[in-house]
């Protein structure tokens, strides 16, 4: 893996229920009994860096020596700001892996995502239920690019959404919050990305391989279908 890429999850937010004590950052995937700390450490070893906020100390308390950037303000702002208090900690020329803390990540996902050599990536996946905060990438399947994004409902088929995860060089994502200013605390960390650079980006099509674990439906139907496909 390239020296210089780095591993940035932002996982200030509330757990996947808000009745669950469980941050899902330390949620055991039922594919192979380890969460995504330990998945992202054993990738990226010394190179993970985590922001924490809600049950920080349930998190260290079970993984006292990973690298932890605490967001104070994680009830009042949105993953954007704790990209910001991350990259603070990543030096300018590294490569930036960025991840959200909600989602269980398939055997064949490094592969696919972290083994590309591409320097501007964004991983999405085709999906039905699309919210309307949700950013939606118009794709150029022949060349692996993108187009434009656009939030709200799939306006064409072949449409990808965004999931959270992409990588990009940390002085360009230093550079794009601090453009934003105060602003940067409203936002969701793939919107930082400005519209003139997504043509930089490649995409690749994660729908295999990532599970998007964000209620504790979300989590039985995952681990059922792991049941069938046995």
């Amino acid at each position: 893996m390239n020296t210089r890429k780095y591993a940035l999850v932002l996982a200030a937010g509330q757990s996947i229920t808000k009745d669950s004590s469980i941050p899902s950052l330390i949620l055991k995937n039922p594919a192979n009994s380890k969460s995504l700390i330990e998945n992202i450490v054993e990738k990226y070893e010394k190179k993970s860096y985590f922001v924490v906020g809600y049950q920080s100390m349930t998190i260290l308390n079970d993984y006292p020596n990973i690298n932890a950037i605490v967001n104070p303000n994680w009830q009042i702002t949105r993953s954007a700001a704790s990209l910001t208090l991350g990259l603070q900690a990543i030096p300018n020329d590294a490569i930036v892996d960025i991840y959200p803390s909600d989602c269980f990540l398939g055997s064949k996902f490094f592969n696919e995502f972290v083994e590309k050599n591409e320097s501007y990536l964004i991983a999405a996946v085709k999906r039905e239920n699309i919210s309307k905060n949700s950013v939606i990438l118009q794709i150029d399947a022949s060349q692996e690019t993108i187009k434009d994004s656009y939030k709200g409902n799939i306006k064409d088929s072949s449409d990808l959404e965004a999931i959270g995860i992409f990588r990009a060089p940390a002085k360009d994502l230093k550079n794009w919050c601090s453009s934003l200013g105060a602003s940067v605390a409203n936002i969701y960390s793939v919107e930082i990305i400005p519209k003139d650079a997504l043509k930089q980006f490649k995409y690749v099509d994660v729908s295999n391989t990532c599970t998007e674990i964000s209620s504790i439906y979300d989590f039985l139907n995952y681990s059922a279908k792991l049941n069938f496909d046995k």
